[in-house]
């Protein structure tokens, strides 16, 4: 797949939809996630990333769509939500896009 400079909604909602890796560079740092929730944060109305982070180490993330660099989608699916997915995340306001069971 070709890397996008930078991330845009439709990207963001497919790799949701069809359970698929994202690589993107946020902040100076690449990260490895799979995207589980899309929407605008509670506190400032951004479109925001709720994803589980598998590099550079594990865990639960948010991440800014606006700060989202050289997004690189990859062929890589992954399988069921992971634990402590939270589909009602108080943090974020209005879902736009999220994984179903």
């Amino acid at each position: 797949m070709p890397v996008l400079s930078y991330a845009s909604l439709e990207d963001v909602r497919r790799c949701i939809k069809q359970r698929r890796r994202m690589r993107f560079i946020y902040r100076k740092v690449e990260y490895i996630t799979e995207p589980h929730l899309f929407g605008n944060f509670r506190k400032t109305r951004a479109f925001v990333l709720c994803a589980w982070k598998t590099h550079p180490q594990e865990g639960w993330d948010y991440f800014r769509l606006a700060e989202m660099r050289d997004l690189d989608i990859l062929l890589e699916c992954f399988g069921n939500a992971r634990p402590g997915f939270n589909p009602y995340d108080p943090k974020i306001e209005i879902v736009d896009t999220l994984i179903r069971s």
